[in-house]
């Protein structure tokens, strides 16, 4: 799982709204400002568990979007 994070965003990170350290969210990988700035620091158990913890928040994210968008196939 952590080749998905492998190198987050790569400096395209993008937030809507004010951006803070730690409770911002990235739109396109979901990480915060702090757990990037953090990611090359980490050994690979706790990339791994970060990965784990990411990639929950950002299916919750989408379900999220889901019932408050409900958007139609077309």
């Amino acid at each position: 799982m952590t080749e998905l994070f492998s190198n987050p965003c790569e400096k395209r990170c993008r937030f809507s709204g004010d951006i803070m350290p730690d409770d911002s969210l990235c739109l396109v990988c979901g990480m915060t400002p702090l757990e990037k700035a953090r990611w090359p620091l980490l050994s690979d158990s706790k990339r791994e568990e970060m990965a784990i913890e990411i990639y929950s928040r950002i299916q919750t994210m989408w379900l999220m979007w889901e019932m408050m968008e409900e958007p139609t196939i077309q």
